[in-house]
């Protein structure tokens, strides 16, 4: 069962963490309909983390060691590329997050860790969305990102600290209003979210007891890291396909659906 339990958990990790649908208020009704020793684990939570890192790492890692590449010549060098400027945009846009992370994570999480809250934050930012990518310009390419847009858009993505809100949605929702198109707006959420998730896994890797971790969990987290690190490759491969030529209609309608459904069963 524990098996099971972890192929399901690592399945909605990977869907939630790069859908605009919100990864933590997925969670908070995974807790409410099924009561699990594995949702409340660090070790599994950090797992999870590590698996959704890697699908990032490994679908971008020609993007990253090219930023890599340009960061180091533009700190020795000075000189300046294209993705050196990507490099400093992407660290700029974190700075934002990691401080509301590290300040406000316990305090937002205690106070809006509610089932309201979360069917609220799911349809205002759908609506949000939905506005804002119906009004947008959507003519910017990804090369026009400057790091003063890459600040907003951190900004934006500290928001994402409320359940419910969702930080692929709000980041991608922040590419949207600068003019980017779709595909533009949601490859920049995706390689912004890296520095965020890695961040969360070396939190929780340091806080972690390995030594105390029960032997009958270890096939569940095995199943767990697998599926968040190849689901989350798909949805990142098959995302950037599908939002070439489609809306974000089908997101939209599914947070609000889904925030219905809350209400009515919970609340």
């Amino acid at each position: 069962m524990l098996i099971i339990e972890g192929l399901v958990f690592g399945v909605v990790q990977a869907l939630s963490e790069f859908l605009p649908i919100s990864s933590s208020g997925h969670l908070i009704i995974l807790h409410k309909i099924w009561p699990s020793p594995l949702l409340d684990n660090l070790t599994f939570d950090t797992i999870l983390h590590g698996g959704t890192l890697l699908a990032i790492l490994w679908f971008f890692k020609k993007d990253w060691i090219e930023i890599i590449v340009g960061l180091w010549k533009s700190l020795v060098s000075g000189q300046s590329s294209a993705m050196s400027r990507l490099g400093w945009t992407l660290v700029v846009a974190t700075i934002p997050g990691a401080l509301a992370g590290f300040f406000l994570e316990h305090i937002l999480e205690q106070v809006f860790r509610q089932v309201w809250v979360v069917a609220l934050m799911l349809v205002v930012f759908a609506l949000i969305l939905a506005w804002v990518d119906k009004l947008s310009r959507k003519n910017q390419n990804f090369e026009s990102i400057t790091v003063s847009r890459g600040w907003w858009i951190g900004v934006l993505q500290a928001l994402a600290l409320i359940p419910g809100v969702s930080r692929s949605g709000i980041t991608t929702t922040g590419g949207l209003l600068f003019g980017l198109t779709r595909a533009s707006a949601v490859r920049f959420s995706f390689l912004l979210s890296a520095p965020i998730i890695a961040g969360a896994f070396l939190k929780q890797l340091l806080e972690v007891s390995w030594a105390a971790l029960p032997n009958q969990l270890a096939w569940a987290l095995v199943v767990g890291f697998l599926a968040s690190a190849g689901v989350g490759y798909l949805v990142i491969k098959y995302l950037l396909r599908f939002i070439s030529s489609n809306s974000f209609k089908v997101f939209i309608w599914y947070r609000i659906i889904l925030a219905v459904l809350l209400i009515i069963f919970f609340v």
